[in-house]
């Protein structure tokens, strides 16, 4: 007869998974779960997802699935952008599955770049997998209600952060440079200057020949609110029109007007840009409106400009 030990050892080796249910060559499937969650601790997303069935996906807790190798991995990027680390407990089997599959059922401490802005070091969450002959089938990460709220916390205030310094680097202080690593490669620019293309270039140029018309023009950043990958920005612009800005000559009006920007984020940088323009007050500011009522002897500005709408200083081409 076995002895105690020599049978506690074989509990063991069963339920964890180890026994000799892998196939020659192919590590258990524990140890899948363990070298790959090794791969995204180490930031390697190739590695990670290299350990999925063809047919592999990401179960998230509120129902998100992701599938697709290509897919799998942006996933896994972003996560590794964000310093997400694990840190797991004992997997425990769970119930039987056809063929040779084995499901996982854990908890696991989990960390990530942000948390210790809201005074929390880590947060304990469950994850689940199904591994068959040595590929993950299915993998729900270890995330929990708390978990998911405190990385969108940490995500807000890490982007609120980020756009603030994207302003006031970029275009309070003009350093062009930075716009370099602050806008993706692919920028669109749906509200871009008079003429420039909606394109990263498109937006220096832009905002140096702004810089020459308005060499004081600054942006006060009001108010920023965070949506998931979008980004709302109400701010107030100022400026004296000292320059001249295509073909116009300088008025020495200066000019204080809202606008509202709404910025995308991909992988922590800009990656589209939309814009809302007061026009209506700008204009009214530098003069391009007459009052109402009598004005004799004073020409009359020409109607048309009323309705004109564009991207910033848009309306100095009808000075």
């Amino acid at each position: 007869m076995a002895s105690p030990a020599r049978l506690s050892g074989l509990a063991l080796l069963a339920a964890a998974g180890l026994a000799s249910a892998a196939p020659p060559g192919v590590p258990p499937p524990a140890a899948v779960l363990d070298q790959m969650e090794a791969s995204l601790n180490a930031g390697n997303a190739d590695a990670f997802v290299a350990w999925f069935a063809a047919d592999g996906v990401i179960r998230e807790p509120a129902g998100t699935v992701v599938s697709g190798k290509e897919q799998l991995r942006v996933y896994v990027q972003g996560l590794v952008v964000r310093g997400y680390r694990v840190e797991s407990g004992p997997r425990t089997p769970g119930g039987p599955l056809p063929g040779t599959a084995t499901a996982f059922k854990w908890t696991a401490r989990v960390t990530f770049d942000g948390l210790r802005t809201l005074g929390v070091d880590t947060v304990d969450a469950r994850a689940e997998a199904v591994v068959d002959r040595g590929k993950v089938v299915s993998y729900t990460p270890p995330f929990s209600p708390g978990s998911m709220a405190m990385m969108a916390m940490a995500a807000a205030i890490r982007e609120e952060a980020f756009v603030r310094a994207f302003y006031e680097d970029v275009v309070n202080q003009g350093k062009l440079e930075a716009a370099e690593t602050c806008l993706a490669p692919g920028f669109v620019d749906h509200a871009p200057l008079p003429g420039r293309a909606p394109s990263s270039t498109g937006f220096r140029e832009g905002l140096a020949e702004l810089k020459v018309a308005m060499p004081d023009f600054r942006v006060a950043v009001e108010e920023v609110l965070v949506a998931g990958d979008r980004v709302v920005v109400r701010s107030t612009w100022t400026g004296t029109h000292q320059g001249p800005y295509q073909g116009a000559q300088p008025t020495f009006r200066s000019v204080r007007v809202g606008a509202i920007d709404i910025l995308r984020i991909e992988n922590g940088r800009v990656a589209e840009r939309w814009e809302q323009l007061d026009s209506g007050s700008l204009a009214r500011q530098l003069g391009l409106f007459e009052p109402a009522g009598p004005a004799a002897g004073k020409p009359q500005k020409n109607s048309s400009k009323k309705g004109r709408t564009g991207g910033i200083l848009g309306w100095l081409n009808d000075l």
